[in-house]
């Protein structure tokens, strides 16, 4: 009766390892963390905008309709003036979302860079001269959205699903 006890509780276990939903058990699951990395050779400090609970919202002027784009609609974000070069590692939440935002802080111009790395994979690389707001315009932005899962993104966001 023994040996039937051990069997049967070898089996739970190892029905409960695999509902568990561990990684090395089935690759390409959910990340754990990103890494953000914000540098500039022309300011010192930038305005960090970082969100993890975040909606896709359709296009008024085509809702409904097929291809039309969407944005993300922030439900909250942490916003915060940081020293360049700026890291920082990001625990993923239940809702597998990252947006981040990043331009020079006050009215100057600056070359920014922002890298992206999700459970170590490098997602987003880049670097763009960021001005201030000019008449009705807003300030120029660099951002970058992720959403586990696949999303629909609009043009000019950037992300993986």
């Amino acid at each position: 009766m023994a040996k039937d006890y051990r069997s049967i509780s070898f089996t739970v276990v190892c029905a409960l390892l695999l509902m568990s939903g561990c990684d090395w058990l089935r690759p390409g699951g959910p990340p754990d963390e990103a890494l953000i990395e914000i540098s500039s050779a022309d300011a010192e400090k930038a305005t960090f905008v970082l969100s993890q609970r975040f909606e896709w919202v359709e296009d008024s002027d085509c809702a409904g309709e097929p291809g039309c784009g969407t944005s993300v609609s922030i439900v909250s974000a942490d916003t915060s003036i940081v020293d360049l070069p700026y890291s920082v590692t990001v625990k993923f939440t239940s809702t597998q979302q990252l947006m981040v935002e990043t331009y020079p802080v006050g009215q100057d111009t600056a070359r920014i860079g922002m890298r992206v790395l999700i459970d170590g994979t490098e997602k987003y690389n880049a670097f763009k001269l960021l001005g201030p707001p000019e008449g009705d315009d807003p300030r120029e932005t660099m951002f970058y959205v992720y959403q586990f899962g696949g999303r629909p993104l609009n043009p000019g966001v950037v992300g993986e699903g």
